[in-house]
């Protein structure tokens, strides 16, 4: 995976966090980090839950922590809680270990 594209889709903010862009796809066969949208610049995840009631969202939750070992509370979705495109905030990780643990992945 090109790091160019990879950090296309990441941003920093002022406090220090890391803000993502991703699309979800709900009710998929399995959950992990399925690739690069090169078009919308942001990172493609599938879940297995369905989206309803907040189902695919707490598993997407699930999905970035245990993929990039982070804790599931330093994780908010920051926009798009009832859209397939969010961003996702990500507190504790550093853009440089982000960029390395998402091109391992992907």
């Amino acid at each position: 995976m090109n790091t160019v594209n990879v950090s296309e889709c990441i941003h920093s903010t002022l406090d220090g966090a890391v803000i993502i862009a991703v699309t979800v796809q709900p009710s998929a066969r399995r959950n992990g980090f399925t690739g690069l949208d090169d078009w919308r610049q942001t990172l493609n995840i599938s879940v297995k839950s369905p989206a309803k009631e907040g189902k695919a969202n707490a598993e997407l939750i699930s999905v970035i922590a245990e993929e990039l070992k982070v804790s599931k509370s330093s994780i908010q979705i920051s926009t798009g809680h009832s859209s397939r495109s969010k961003k996702i905030r990500i507190e504790g990780i550093r853009i440089s270990d982000l960029i390395k643990r998402l091109e391992e992945l992907l």
